[in-house]
């Protein structure tokens, strides 16, 4: 009798543990730092692999992008694992959406890549990352590779 209390304090401590997880967890409580933590755990990934990574994609609509179709000229990996923020954190729909650019240039490549992020992390359409790789001279301008659904 006394084993079973214990297995049910037990699972009873673990639910409620789980449900304050959950609650506490949540955009609700902690936007918009929850989605800048997001962004920043994306960002350090893709330093950390020196490319994009299988979520992100190249964005179609930034002029003279290097990497269009998912190829990244050889030699542009360096630029991905010095990325650093081109722009602050940009909330565009209250509660609801947030972005940042980051940016880099190495060996006359400027690489550039858009991530995202929407409240609870419901992403629906579209990607949480577009990215670019410009020739130097070629490098149209901050934001080349935002897209509509990022």
């Amino acid at each position: 009798m006394r084993r079973r209390r214990t297995y049910l304090a037990l699972a009873l401590a673990t639910s409620l543990g789980l449900i304050a997880y959950q609650v506490f967890d949540r955009d609700y409580f902690r936007w918009p730092n929850s989605a800048q933590e997001r962004i920043e755990v994306m960002a350090d990934v893709l330093r950390r692999i020196e490319g994009p990574a299988s979520w992100c994609y190249s964005a179609g609509s930034a002029q003279k992008n290097l990497a269009a179709d998912r190829r990244v000229p050889p030699g542009a990996g360096q630029c991905f694992a010095k990325l650093v923020p081109t722009s602050d954190f940009i909330e565009e729909h209250p509660r609801e959406f947030m972005k940042r650019f980051y940016g880099a240039e190495v060996d006359g490549f400027v690489c550039e890549v858009t991530l995202s992020t929407f409240w609870n992390d419901e992403h629906i359409v579209g990607s949480r990352c577009y990215y670019g790789v410009f020739n130097q001279g070629e490098f149209p301008f901050v934001g080349a590779t935002d897209e509509p659904f990022g």
